[in-house]
């Protein structure tokens, strides 16, 4: 039995890591408001290990951002970064969290300490991320060239990234076709999804303008 099925009378004498054991069961049952319930639940005991609070924390800040609640996810969040402050995914979390709750300039600040420590554990894929949430903060707030330097930041330290993609688009709007083909033509070949019909259709559309052309002239074809 489920704390979200009626097992609440004991909860006081059962440590967190029950609970939250419980509470991913939940989630993975499609039952997300008792998930996020026994989660809450979870957090008002104790647990035997402080890192396995940190870890309900971080997944009940995941859940609510998945579940398109943003606002609340954020002080979970914040609270697992103030006890493990160089969790990465925690901090990728908390730059969605903040993205997805319109607040951009703190999404902003979020994605640079989240690349400052993905840097101090040379964990490109996080840095990149990282860059990737600078170029949405910025592009959000209106800051084009800040943010075409974040995505081709992003792209030079890790090519299989969303930054090409996001970057081509925004120099296709600025008129830098050849550049903006260079790195669509580079998303294509490791991208999937959505955005991979999306590049195919802005290739055809960079083609058509001549960037293409323009390509070979600079190589000298």
């Amino acid at each position: 039995a489920f704390v979200g099925g009626g097992m609440v009378n004991s909860l006081s004498q059962r440590v967190g890591e029950v609970v939250a054991q419980e509470a991913r069961q939940l989630y993975e049952l499609g039952r997300i408001d008792a998930a996020v319930a026994t989660y809450h639940k979870a957090l008002e005991v104790p647990f035997d290990d402080p890192r396995q609070r940190g870890w309900a924390l971080r997944d009940l800040g995941e859940v609510l951002v998945h579940q398109q609640r943003p606002a609340e996810a954020v002080p979970f969040l914040c609270e697992c970064l103030e006890a493990y402050p160089d969790d990465l995914k925690a901090h990728g979390l908390l730059c969605q969290a903040y993205r997805h709750a319109g607040r951009h300039e703190e999404a902003l600040a979020a994605a640079q300490e989240w690349f400052r420590r993905a840097t101090n554990q040379d964990h490109a894929g996080d840095r990149a991320h990282a860059k990737y949430h600078m170029g949405l903060a910025h592009e959000a707030l209106g800051r084009r060239d800040e943010a075409i330097d974040a995505y081709i930041e992003g792209h030079a330290i890790k090519e299989d990234s969303l930054n090409a993609f996001h970057a081509a688009k925004l120099l296709n709007a600025q008129g830098r076709h050849a550049e903006a083909l260079g790195l669509i033509e580079v998303f294509i070949q490791h991208g999937s999804g959505w955005r991979l019909d999306s590049a195919r259709k802005l290739r055809e559309t960079l083609m058509a303008s001549g960037a293409g052309n323009g390509k070979k002239q600079q190589r000298g074809e």
